[in-house]
């Protein structure tokens, strides 16, 4: 069975903005924040396991103090964890 990945969607305040500035392992990964057209997302159920929308005190928290609930944001290896802490920071 493979990996299910959890998609998390997050309003960013201006679109188009490159934060990634780290190089990742074996991959060239590119991310960058784009806004939203409306908060209605559907998921596949196979790539994509999980997906809501977070609040920025919402991710803060998740990254300040992560809980073993159903919502986990991504690893720290992945960019998309390097996406939510610069857009939570601001």
């Amino acid at each position: 069975m493979a990996a299910r990945e959890r998609m998390f969607f997050i309003p960013a305040p201006s679109p188009g903005k490159s934060v990634v500035r780290k190089p990742f392992p074996s991959s060239l990964m590119l991310g960058c924040y784009a806004q939203a057209l409306s908060r209605d997302f559907e998921i596949d159920g196979h790539e994509i396991a999980a997906a809501r929308w977070l609040t920025k005190e919402e991710a803060r928290t998740q990254l300040a103090h992560p809980t073993n609930d159903e919502m986990k944001l991504p690893v720290t290896i992945a960019i998309a964890h390097y996406l939510i802490k610069d857009w939570a920071s601001r």
